[in-house]
């Protein structure tokens, strides 16, 4: 269950079909952080993707899109 759906139960009636890893991975960035003198990271959407046989089939944030997409037009009966 996305953790969005965990903060807003209301929304787990819109069709939703995991296509990632959760939590997505989030990295801090040292070498800018020092440089600004604030702490900062990076969530990495790239390595959120899900793996087959060791290869990442996909990733990035147009995923997060069409988990909804695809579930939307599973329930409308495409395949």
């Amino acid at each position: 269950v996305p953790p969005l759906f965990k903060a807003h139960p209301t929304l787990k009636a819109i069709p939703y079909i995991s296509l990632g890893i959760y939590p997505t991975p989030v990295e801090p960035c040292e070498t800018l952080s020092a440089q600004l003198g604030v702490r900062l990271a990076i969530k990495q959407d790239g390595k959120a993707g899900p793996f087959v046989d060791g290869k990442q089939l996909f990733s990035g944030n147009k995923r997060r899109k069409l988990e909804f997409l695809l579930a939307d037009a599973k329930r409308h009966g495409c395949t």
